[in-house]
Order: structure tokens, then C-alpha cells, then sequence
């Protein structure tokens, strides 16, 4: 089976989904395409279309035409989404991709008209090559052009913006490096060089680079360092090891199509459960919705009760000289009590720390000084206190806490 950036990507988001799709060729349900890929998807394809009417009349469509033609394929694909989705297309999205993609072809139209800065040789070429340790490796060029003794592979890209150099190395320009290998096999003829060139749409920018020989050595061993585990995984899974392909959760799982396979999620598909419990008939999708609304009444319970809390203790510190050990409601008591410490201020805790090193007072620190032991240690040694002035300052502190039923 030729293996593909496609294919490792898959790998490396989640395994389990590499296993289910490549390896049990289990057809992907039929879902709502994701409406990021499918808007580049059909600028793509708008783009072929330029090209291609090019090719075979010599002369470029009018801008016009391209417009309608993006049109016609976001309300083709907007009317299946909404078939297929449990909601529809929010309009307003729908409308901002629109514009959007007519922005983009504008821009574009307007930039490389009339088309004729190079040769165009290849639209949506589907490839395939060795690698150097014979396995098959397989690919699509958006497009490639011949410019005297160079050959050029084309890429668009929709992004908002330009990954960092270590994620852009590890994809885009990876994928294009590998390419070249077949390129200078199909051309060595032709080409003395071959070049990788990136256009991002959306930001009017490109990116061109020379492929060199030694930029296709590196993107070979990583690829093949890829595949190497792929097939480890695939060997264990072989010999018996189950788990072998274990799934990985992340923002890839919203749009996965063998959501109702993955154990991560199977649960969701399955029919609810009816249980006959303490509490009376419930069901177990009952009982996780109930413990769900449960958490947030706690959370928000919680949150007001430090809110109460933090305005007692303030009122007790502003009537510290009363000596409160308790505060009375009509129902409750609280329970008061008064901690006074020595800390470091604000800006000096490495220098006190340094301090108590330096006077072998290790008990006093673990990873931070413990403000409960220092003070008992300076209230015992008031000359190391005298020492210590510029460095540490006295808080008093109200806790109230212990609630309980009013006594009588």
C-alpha cells in the first residue's frame, strides 16, 4: 500500500483512526464536510478550472466566470451540509465565506493576469515514486509549471497566516520537498532544478525555495522515520496486540467519521439505558445530564460561598480589636480564627530564601519559605528577626470557617 502526507498526518493525530480508515478500510460514514476544508477545497478547484480552460482554448476565462463558478460550488456544498448536518450553515458564515473567496480570486485575477509568466504542465497530477528503501509514496500537485530549465511545484494555501518555521518545515514544505523526487525522475530531462512554491491566497504572499538535494535527504529520512513506526505499530497489531492503534483525543475528533467505532466515543451512539435505582427509574444518560447540572450548581454554590467568606473575614479584620471567636446568623455560627505570620514581601523571597540557606535554616524551606514555621522560629529568636527587617513583613490574617448549627 503506497503511503502518503495524508495517510502520516492521519497517523499522528490518531492512530486508531489510521487503523480503521487504511488498514479495515472502513468506509467513512457520510458526514458534513468540514466547512474550512471544503471553502479551500473549492477555491482549488476554481483555480483548476482557470487553468484548465487555459490549456484547452489558449485563452483565460473572464473573472467573472470564475466567481461563478466558486458560487455555484459553495451553494452546491452549503445545500448538502445542510442535508446531512444536524443544523444548518449559519448564513452569516455562508456569507463571509463568500465574500471572502471572491476577495481572494479578485486578488488574484488581478495579480497574475494574463497568465503567461510560465508554462503550465500539470494540473491536480496524481504521483507516485519509490523512496529510497523501495516503499511507494503517493501524492497530488496542485500544479506544475516549467520556467526554462526549472520546474516549479505549485501549492495554494487558504491560511490566515504563516505557520512558525518548525510547523511550516514539518507539512507544507515537506510535502512539496517530497515531490520533487518525482519530478526530477519524470523531468531530470528538462529541468536542471526544481523549486517549491507556496501561494497563500488569503494573504497575497509567496513563498519560493529551491528544493535541494540536500532539503530532499532530510525530508526522506523523516518521512521514513514516520513510516518505520507506522509499521511497528502495524507488526504489533499483527502479532495480536489489539490496542496496538490506540486512539488520541483532540480537536480532530469534533469532525471524525468513526466517532461511533472509537471507544472514546462509542457510548454516544449506543441506545440509553433504563436502570431501576434507589433514587426510582432512571436511565444512565439521565444520570450523567443530572450529574452535569449537579456540578454546576456546586461550582456555582462554591463560588458564592467564597464571595460570603471573603466579605466576613474583611469585616472581622476591620473589628479585629473586638476579639471575635464567632460569628452568629439566625440559623448558623461560624467559627473564627485569627492567624498572624511573618512572610517575605513582595519582591524579596529569594533573598530570604538565600538567608536561610546561608544560616543552615533548611527547616524553614521547601520549595517555598514556610511562612507557619518562620514564625514561630523569629517569635523564639528576635535577633535574627532584627536581621531579617528589610526582607520579610508581619500580616495578620481573619479565617472564617467551621460553620455549624446555631447554639442555643
Amino acid at each position: 500500500m503506497p503511503y502518503s502526507h495524508s495517510q502520516l498526518k492521519t497517523f499522528d493525530e490518531c492512530p486508531l483512526r489510521y487503523r480503521y480508515k487504511y488498514l479495515d478500510k472502513i468506509p467513512e460514514p457520510h458526514v458534513a464536510e468540514s466547512p474550512a476544508l471544503k471553502f479551500g477545497s473549492i477555491l482549488h478547484s476554481t483555480l483548476e478550472f482557470l487553468y484548465k480552460t487555459i490549456q484547452n482554448s489558449g485563452k483565460a476565462p473572464e473573472k467573472a466566470d470564475l466567481i461563478i463558478y466558486f458560487q455555484s460550488h459553495m451553494q452546491t456544498y452549503r445545500d448538502e451540509y445542510n442535508q446531512l448536518s444536524e443544523t444548518p450553515f449559519p448564513v452569516q458564515e455562508f456569507d463571509e465565506r463568500m465574500h471572502l473567496g471572491q476577495q481572494m480570486i479578485n486578488r488574484y485575477y488581478e495579480r497574475y493576469t494574463p497568465f503567461t509568466e510560465t508554462k503550465i504542465n500539470g494540473l491536480e497530477q496524481n504521483i507516485i515514486f519509490d523512496l529510497p528503501k523501495g516503499t511507494k509514496f503517493r501524492g497530488i500537485i496542485d500544479r506544475l509549471d516549467l520556467k526554462g530549465d526549472t520546474a516549479i511545484i505549485v501549492d495554494y494555501k487558504t491560511d490566515k497566516s504563516i505557520a512558525p518555521l518548525s510547523t511550516f518545515a514539518e507539512s507544507y514544505q515537506q510535502q512539496l520537498t517530497s515531490y520533487a523526487i518525482w519530478v526530477g525522475q519524470q523531468y531530470a530531462h528538462i529541468a536542471k532544478k526544481v523549486e517549491g512554491k507556496l501561494i497563500y491566497l488569503r494573504l497575497q504572499q509567496e513563498i519560493t525555495r529551491e528544493i535541494t538535494h540536500e532539503m530532499l535527504q532530510q525530508t526522506i529520512q523523516k518521512i521514513e522515520e514516520k513510516i518505520a513506526v507506522i509499521e511497528t505499530t502495524l507488526f504489533e497489531y499483527n502479532m495480536g496486540n489489539q490496542e496496538a492503534f490506540q486512539p488520541t483525543e483532540g480537536t480532530q475528533c469534533r469532525r471524525c467519521a468513526y466517532q461511533i467505532f472509537c471507544p472514546l466515543w462509542k457510548h454516544k451512539f449506543q441506545d440509553d439505558e433504563v436502570l431501576i435505582t434507589e433514587i426510582g427509574e432512571t436511565s444512565i444518560k439521565k444520570l450523567i445530564d443530572n450529574f452535569y447540572h449537579l456540578s454546576a450548581q456546586k461550582k456555582e454554590v462554591e463560588e458564592k460561598m467564597q464571595e460570603i467568606k471573603t466579605f466576613l473575614e474583611e469585616y472581622v479584620q476591620a473589628h479585629r480589636d473586638e476579639g471575635r471567636k464567632y460569628l452568629y446568623g439566625n440559623e448558623a455560627q461560624l467559627r473564627v480564627d485569627y492567624k498572624d505570620e511573618y512572610k517575605a514581601k513582595a519582591d524579596q523571597s529569594e533573598g530570604l530564601k538565600q538567608f536561610l540557606l546561608e544560616q543552615q535554616l533548611w527547616d524553614l524551606l521547601s520549595m517555598t519559605v514556610k511562612a507557619k514555621e518562620l514564625t514561630k522560629f523569629l517569635q523564639a529568636h528576635p535577633e535574627i528577626l532584627r536581621q531579617l527587617s528589610d526582607l520579610i513583613e508581619f500580616q495578620q490574617k481573619v479565617i472564617v470557617g467551621w460553620v455549624k448549627e446555631k447554639k442555643e
